[in-house]
């Protein structure tokens, strides 16, 4: 019974609502009301659109099973990174955006160099229009059980789909996939990943 109801949390998706029109006073005071500085919906605002999401428990694993594999290599190859977790990034009056999780690599910088999102549902605040504000160099996002890097334009005006990241080039991403169909194995799937990641060294 319990893990039937484990189950059905884990295929439950996230749940978003946007509200247009909004100015960047009353994102503020929206924001202030929910509680900022307190566990609870997300917000995204973006050009006068508002975006408030509540997060699922399958959500929130695969947040953190990402962003521990990723930690995992970052300390495996010795990166120099700051992890920024899901800090709350603002330009006043612009955009206001809440990752799954972020990272500057190599420097810490106002803005980290890359974020992750989790997306069950489609919808909501166009997020790689919404990163591109900040000059975000790459965004992953895992959709439709796939991880997909985005990487920045040269010429900075969007993001290509990419096989490779160019801040990570040497991560394993079909090493990430096969420890992730793993789950909810947890133990055996981290083990896997470090064991993996060890064995290329």
């Amino acid at each position: 019974m319990v893990i039937e109801l484990l189950a059905e949390k884990r295929a439950e998706p996230e749940k978003r609502a946007v509200l247009r029109g909004v100015s960047w006073e009353g994102y503020l005071a929206i924001d202030e009301s929910l509680g900022h500085d307190c566990p609870g919906p997300r917000i995204y605002y973006f050009d006068e659109h508002l975006e408030i999401m509540t997060t699922s428990l399958g959500h929130e694993e695969f947040k953190k099973w990402i962003g521990d594999f990723i930690g995992d290599f970052l300390f495996e190859r010795d990166v120099t990174a700051f992890p920024r977790g899901s800090a709350t990034m603002r330009i006043v009056g612009e955009v206001c955006a809440e990752p799954d999780g972020a990272w500057c690599i190599g420097e810490e910088t106002e803005f980290p160099h890359l974020v992750i999102e989790v997306a069950q549902t489609s919808g909501g605040i166009p997020k790689l229009d919404l990163y591109r504000r900040f000059e975000i160099p790459e965004v992953w996002m895992y959709r439709k059980e796939k991880l997909e890097v985005w990487t920045r334009r040269r010429d900075r005006t969007g993001y290509d789909l990419s096989e490779k990241s160019r801040l990570l080039p040497d991560f394993d991403f079909p090493l990430l996939a096969r420890c992730l169909a793993m789950i909810p194995n947890w133990n055996a799937a981290r083990r896997a990943f470090r064991d993996g990641l060890r064995s290329q060294t």
